[in-house]
């Protein structure tokens, strides 16, 4: 409500708080001991307020700034930050108000996990030129209601998205592992059955051997869509750090996976003498790759021709696949790259493969784009930091 043309509301509060920080800071007036208070509210997503390390005067002011929030509150103290810690009432929603000329607590108090191993606690920290990334800092200067206020709502808005992201992260992370593992077992015991019928169908009656080819498609189908959703999900929950690749080790093992397939379409495969080396992850440039020349596979002409390259400009590489199909229809250009995470849209395109290839792109700091070929044909480009 300050700064909006009542200004003398304003000189008001900058009056108290020169006079309130003078009298605070006057090392008569100021409590030798740590303070440690537990605001408990039931019924209320704010469950612990820990104070550490602020003088009494100073959490007067931050409780009224807390009752401007939740206009019922219960104190409890503690003792030690440990104790807070072992308390029942600080699992959930927290917050926790600590001096940050001890780096060790407010470090202690960021780290600190709940029984579903989620943040336990928003943190506020109070002090000057302290930097703690995620942390709303207060300095002595804005140490009255109006900002406390802004700081406490702001803390614990961002405690509630970083518990949101850190359960969405452990939910696909126990897709990528937990889940497709668990599908992989039923899927070896359908394709266990499916070899066994076809050796009793070759000995017996050879002609039902082709009724079990769908059986083996659907299988393989439903693998590589696993292999596809575990990769993505995997990536984006828990990223690795980028290391030096070789581009040539990494294009030559995805045209040994799909050397069959590149035979069997009678496809001619060219690419430059030499490829760079740079900054990614080697299985995610693969999958790249991979994803790119199976579209080049399955909607090229026949004995397409395919080209491999790359160029490297001012701030990153570019690479490139090039074939001589139709290319795409203008009309669906712009649901290309539709992003991984709008595929859940009922009418969201079908396929995987390019959405994948943007995600993983991104996560190694470079981007995709598609070009028409004069003359026929489509190129498909990602770049990557150089």
């Amino acid at each position: 409500t300050l700064g909006q043309g009542e200004e003398g509301k304003l000189s008001g509060a900058d009056d108290f708080r020169h006079a309130f920080f003078d009298e605070i800071h006057n090392p008569s007036t100021q409590n030798p001991h740590r303070i440690f208070n537990i605001i408990s509210v039931s019924g209320s997503a704010l469950k612990t307020c820990v104070f550490l390390g602020i003088d009494s005067q100073a959490q007067a002011v931050a409780r009224r700034a807390v009752q401007q929030i939740l206009p019922s509150v219960e104190f409890l103290s503690v003792s030690t930050l440990d104790d807070a810690v072992q308390d029942p009432c600080g699992n959930g929603c927290a917050l926790v108000v600590l001096h940050g000329q001890e780096k060790s607590e407010w470090v202690k108090a960021a780290a600190a996990k709940d029984a579903g191993g989620l943040q336990r606690w928003a943190l506020v920290v109070y002090g000057e030129d302290i930097q703690a990334e995620g942390t709303e800092i207060v300095s002595p200067a804005e140490w009255i209601e109006p900002f406390l206020i802004r700081a406490f709502r702001s803390s614990l808005a961002q405690h509630e998205l970083t518990r949101k992201s850190q359960r969405l992260e452990g939910d696909l992370r126990t897709v990528s592992s937990r889940i497709n593992h668990d599908l992989r077992t039923p899927l070896g015991g359908i394709l266990s059955v499916g070899e066994v019928l076809k050796e009793v169908f070759t000995e017996t009656n050879p002609a039902d051997v082709e009724l079990l080819k769908p059986l083996f498609s659907s299988v393989n189908e439903l693998t590589e869509l696993l292999n596809r959703v575990s990769t993505v999900t995997r990536a984006s929950s828990n990223p690795v750090s980028k290391q030096w690749v070789s581009m040539t080790e990494a294009v030559w093992s995805v045209l040994q996976r799909y050397e069959q397939q590149i035979l069997k379409r009678g496809a001619v495969i060219s690419q430059p003498d030499s490829w760079p080396d740079v900054m990614g992850v080697s299985s995610w440039l693969e999958v790249v790759w991979g994803n790119l020349l199976a579209n080049a596979l399955l909607f090229g002409k026949s004995n397409p021709r395919i080209e491999l390259g790359w160029e490297q400009n001012e701030k990153d590489f570019s690479f490139w696949l090039s074939d001589d199909g139709d290319g795409v229809p203008p009309g669906k250009l712009t649901d290309l790259f539709q992003p991984f995470h709008l595929l859940y849209h009922p009418n969201a395109r079908k396929g995987l493969g390019l959405s994948i290839v943007q995600r993983l792109t991104e996560l190694q700091g470079g981007r995709c784009e598609y070009e028409q070929r004069v003359g026929g044909g489509a190129r498909f480009l990602f770049t990557l930091p150089s």
